[in-house]
C-alpha cells in the first residue's frame, strides 16, 4: 500500500475529505502517494468541491492527472 487514487464522480464534502486525507498522510508519513483524477469540469472553477478538496491538500498532493471526456 503505497497511497490513495481520488477519483469521485458523484460529488464530495471537501472538508471531511481533506481532514482524512490529512490524518492519513500524519499516519502513513512522508511516503504516502496521494494521487487525484478529476474531469475537466470539476477543476474549472474554485468553487467545486473537487476543486477546494485540490487546494486543501496541496502540500500533501502527489500528482493529478486530469480526466479530458
Amino acid at each position: 500500500f503505497d497511497g490513495v487514487d481520488i477519483d469521485l464522480e458523484h460529488g464530495i464534502n471537501a472538508q471531511y475529505m481533506g481532514e482524512a486525507l490529512k490524518s492519513l498522510s500524519e499516519k502513513a508519513g512522508g511516503d504516502l502517494v496521494l494521487t487525484m483524477a478529476p474531469q475537466t469540469i470539476d477543476m474549472q472553477s474554485t468553487g467545486t468541491e473537487y476543486f477546494k478538496l485540490a487546494l486543501d491538500v496541496k502540500d500533501i498532493l502527489t500528482v493529478v492527472n486530469m480526466q479530458y471526456y
